[in-house]
């Protein structure tokens, strides 16, 4: 009568450990690769709450409301477009005293190893146009206040906003995209980035 069996040998041991340390070296690039992409596109998400929460800010006090970012960074603030609330934002507005809720002020940073920048909007809206470098566009001087906020966009009371908006969302390892926002409508959409950008 054959003898049963009671442990496995030292040589399937170790050839066990090798195919699980090839296996687990396969699969790291990937969930690497995975968790750049979702960090990126929950910062573009994170941006699309801000717009719509400054965008309905402006319309329930009847206030127009600044989006600033830091270009080449990953931090972003909202708030009311007036002088007391330049900068740091602790300044108190008149306004304030005579509406029931406080003037919503709010700094956010992006998830880690994601930034944005903004893009000329020639370049955004045309795919195809011949544009050097990534896109991106330098802030101009008169948008930027003390602190180094560069002011992107302005929602309005009616709804509306300034101007039109283009942000370049970018990280290590993951696919950009551009967060367009429509000043006449409102409307906000998503898009790859082409190559080069």
């Amino acid at each position: 009568m054959p003898r049963a069996r009671s442990a496995f040998t030292l040589l399937e041991l170790v050839l066990v450990m090798a195919i699980l340390a090839i296996m687990a070296a396969l699969a790291i690039p990937s969930i690497d690769a995975m968790m750049a992409q979702n960090r990126l596109n929950a910062a573009v998400d994170q941006v699309r709450w801000a717009w719509s929460t400054a965008r309905a800010r402006a319309l329930e006090e009847g206030l127009s409301y600044r989006f600033s970012i830091h270009p080449g960074e990953n931090s972003y603030r909202i708030a009311p477009d007036n002088e007391a609330f330049a900068g740091n934002g602790t300044g108190t507005s008149p306004a304030a005293d005579e509406v029931s809720t406080p003037p919503l002020v709010l700094e956010e940073k992006l998830p880690s190893g994601v930034r944005f920048s903004l893009v000329d909007d020639a370049i955004a809206g045309d795919p195809s146009a011949d544009g050097s470098g990534d896109g991106s566009t330098a802030p101009t001087p008169g948008n930027t206040d003390s602190n180094g906020w560069f002011g992107v966009a302005v929602f309005l009371p009616d709804g509306t906003c300034r101007q039109d908006v283009n942000l370049l969302f970018q990280g290590s390892g993951a696919v950009s995209r551009i967060l367009s926002l429509r000043a006449l409508t409102g409307v906000v959409k998503v898009r790859i980035a082409s190559a080069g950008r």
